[in-house]
């Protein structure tokens, strides 16, 4: 399988393809085209709904991008590890898998992060995600570097079908994307209507998968395609927060339209009031028209007026507006970080709290909206990493890597800062206690694979009691 298209040197394609897709999907997954376009721009700060007047003053406070920005911070800043367990094959009566067994499958998959820069590509997709409200990877063959390439795919070139009883099973995907002659193989640039004399002219492609088969066509023709080797699609979508019922996910936008625009339409209006209320407004009565126009605002300006005109400067600020243009501001600043389960705290805003630390219990509670939220999206995104991780093993598998089934599960560290010596201690006194065991504690304190490690922990205490150290 090479990085753009399918498994190299497939069979011709027979028979495999369905004759019928299934139905185009409920009103939620019709309208996700024109909700990405929406939220993209919104994201880019265009939050404005109409053209603005001659010479009118607009400020966009770009705070959408910044909660979808320190949520996907919050969520993806330490990469999360993997815990992996070889399930043995009762059917093969075979032995039991060696105890190297697993850490093999932990280091081939670190191996495979780092080729591919994982931290940050999936920092990437949880932005993308949190704007758009999907996310998507898929999994490719890389020939040169031997092992699986995991890229990052837009959603909005995406269309799926997927089993009723099961939202996480594709029956269906297709990928629309631009490709280039350069890209393809002289197979594929053979199968196409016309030679392309410009080898990098981008050209538009529709990829298509099902669990038994895959193709490629450009235009009109079919390209390239055959069985699909590995039984699965090798995509992995997933929602950034679940719509009950819904396949498509939901943006952290969604409900912050409204009142970004409004901050930004009140901080607009305010900025213009004190620009007017910094260059005054002379208001003059009780003259003929066109004599005010020698009047000047401004140091060491005389006036003179005629007998029973008056003249004053227009105060807009006065009586308190200034305080009521704030404490509106501040209603509405309040209720995107209540809205967006943002917290001031989780920006790092210690106001009012005076100079003294707080306990982690303490900020724990003021983190609350933030932490639940992120257990929303951990849920989900738990199993989209672990069906990908599989998906990269099952694609080294088909490439010839030797690698035994395996059960994996998604290890997240902790959120918030830990208070590292109160937490040595209390695990320490659990497994005196014996309550926890060694492990556990282990596990409480960070260690991403404390099985694997228990050994080395066990031998080193008998090298150090042989030499009369505790």
């Amino acid at each position: 399988m090479n990085e753009i298209t399918g498994p190299q040197n497939a069979p011709p394609l027979s028979g495999a393809w369905p004759a019928q897709l299934p139905g185009p999907g409920t009103p939620h997954s019709l309208t996700r085209p024109v909700r990405y376009l929406r939220y993209r721009a919104f994201y880019n700060g265009e939050q404005w709904e109409d053209a603005p007047a001659p010479g009118e003053r607009r400020i966009t406070f770009n705070y959408a991008r910044v909660f979808c920005n320190k949520a996907a911070s919050y969520l993806l800043g330490r990469a999360p590890g993997y815990d992996v367990a070889v399930v043995p094959d009762p059917a093969a009566n075979a032995e039991p898998p060696a105890a190297a067994a697993a850490p093999a499958v932990e280091a081939f998959l670190a191996q495979v992060a780092a080729f591919n820069a994982l931290a940050a590509a999936d920092l990437d997709t949880a932005i993308s995600a949190a704007t758009l409200g999907d996310g998507a990877w898929t999994v490719r063959w890389d020939a040169a570097a031997g092992l699986p390439r995991v890229t990052g795919v837009d959603p909005s070139g995406l269309d799926a079908r997927w089993r009723a009883d099961d939202l996480r099973t594709l029956l269906w995907l297709r990928q629309s994307y631009w490709l280039m002659p350069a890209e393809m193989t002289a197979a594929q640039q053979a199968a196409l209507d016309q030679p392309q004399a410009d080898p990098y002219a981008p050209l538009r492609a529709e990829e298509e998968w099902t669990p038994t088969a895959w193709r490629l066509r450009v235009g009109d023709r079919q390209i390239d395609g055959g069985p699909n080797v590995y039984g699965v699609i090798p995509y992995v979508l997933f929602p950034n927060l679940r719509v009950p019922g819904e396949f498509w996910g939901e943006s952290d936008l969604a409900d912050l339209l409204g009142l970004q625009r409004e901050l930004n339409s009140r901080f607009s209006l305010f900025s213009r009031i004190l620009e007017v209320a910094g260059n005054p407004v002379a208001v003059v009565s009780g003259v003929e028209p066109g004599a005010t126009e020698s009047l000047r605002l401004g140091p060491n300006q005389l006036w003179t007026l005629p007998e029973g005109a008056r003249a004053e400067v227009l105060q807009l600020l006065q009586a308190g507006g200034a305080a009521a243009h704030f404490k509106y501001i501040e209603a509405v600043y309040r209720a995107m970080h209540d809205v967006s389960e943002m917290p001031r705290t989780s920006f790092g805003d210690s106001a009012g709290h005076g100079t003294t630390g707080r306990s982690g219990v303490a900020l724990q509670i003021e983190l609350q909206p933030l932490l639940h939220k992120l257990a929303r999206k951990r849920a989900i995104l738990s199993g989209a990493l672990e069906r990908r991780a599989q998906l990269i093993l099952a694609v080294a598998r088909v490439h010839g890597v030797a690698l035994p089934p395996v059960r994996i599960t998604v290890q997240w560290p902790p959120v918030l800062p830990q208070d590292r010596t109160e937490l040595v201690a209390q695990e320490v006194s659990l497994v005196q206690a014996g309550i926890h065991p060694p492990t556990a504690a282990m596990a409480a304190l960070g260690d991403p694979d404390p099985a694997a490690q228990w050994p080395t922990v066990i031998a080193q205490a008998a090298q150090a009691q042989a030499v009369g150290l505790r």
